[in-house]
């Protein structure tokens, strides 16, 4: 959705932040991860995520895989990855393994780590045809506990 710039005045005017291009970075500790989201994050199960007046949307998910080793999981999602038919592994030899995907309207960077027993997969959704500088800028503020 494009804004005008009468409309984005109007909405600053409401009281929010629609067309505000700055974000305001909320820390979050998501277990073995300490991240910051540029948006106001909600939970729901396993998923925290949030979402950009822009469409970005930026979220972790955290998976349970006690009883499996971390080569096995490096092995299993690096699999995965090659499976997909608009999937591109960036870097698959260590955690965090990195990869990009397509899919019908939206692109997807993906970080994953495996700590603990525990898978988790912080991605950012975009629909531009490349990713916008605040995805760079919200995984350099993902760091392991």
């Amino acid at each position: 959705m494009k804004i005008s710039l009468p409309a984005c005045a109007v909405l600053v005017l409401a009281g929010t932040a629609a067309c505000d291009s700055k974000p305001s970075w909320q820390p979050r500790d998501v277990g073995a991860l300490s991240l910051e989201f540029p948006c106001k994050p909600e939970e729901s199960a396993a998923v925290v995520k949030c979402s950009r007046s822009d469409g970005t949307t930026f979220s972790v998910a955290t998976v349970d895989k006690e009883g499996l080793a971390p080569e096995q999981q490096l092995a299993q999602t690096k699999a995965y990855v090659e499976g997909m038919p608009k999937s591109e592994l960036l870097e698959g030899g260590s955690f965090p393994l990195k990869w990009r995907e397509v899919r019908t309207s939206e692109a997807y960077e993906n970080w994953q780590w495996y700590q603990g027993g525990k898978e988790y997969t912080v991605r950012a959704a975009y629909t531009s045809a490349t990713p916008p500088p605040i995805v760079a800028e919200f995984f350099s503020k993902v760091k392991v506990k």
